[in-house]
């Protein structure tokens, strides 16, 4: 899972490890996990979508509308084949920001994520 500064989009940074030198990712697949809205990112044509050496970036310049700090992103590198190579949730540090996101427990006084 990687937890994103929900502030720095349209780019998001994803710690990448290629296990298969022989196999790179032409491009990763972004899907939001609330609208169920997909958006390929090409390495290729998209200039601010590119694998690097230990991570990669994504542009989701044409999903941030739905975007907001609640929001579970799936990111699915994929090779030539249209196969996953890595997949990772994204989620955004800022969801966890204030004590509406929690709720008390009657029975031990404490507090559990809802």
């Amino acid at each position: 899972m990687t937890i994103f500064d929900y502030d720095n989009l349209p780019t998001i940074s994803i710690p990448y490890i290629l296990r298969d030198v022989e196999n790179p990712a032409i491009g990763a697949w972004v899907t939001n996990q609330e609208t169920k809205e997909k958006f390929f990112c090409d390495a290729v044509t998209l200039p601010t979508s590119v694998f690097y050496d230990g991570y990669f970036t994504i542009d989701i310049t044409d999903l941030v509308a739905n975007v907001n700090v609640n929001t579970t992103l799936l990111v699915s590198a994929i090779d030539s084949n249209n196969l996953p190579i890595y997949r990772d949730i994204v989620v955004f540090s800022n969801r966890l920001d204030t004590d509406s996101d929690y709720e008390q427990n009657d029975n031990s006084g404490g507090y559990a994520f809802v």
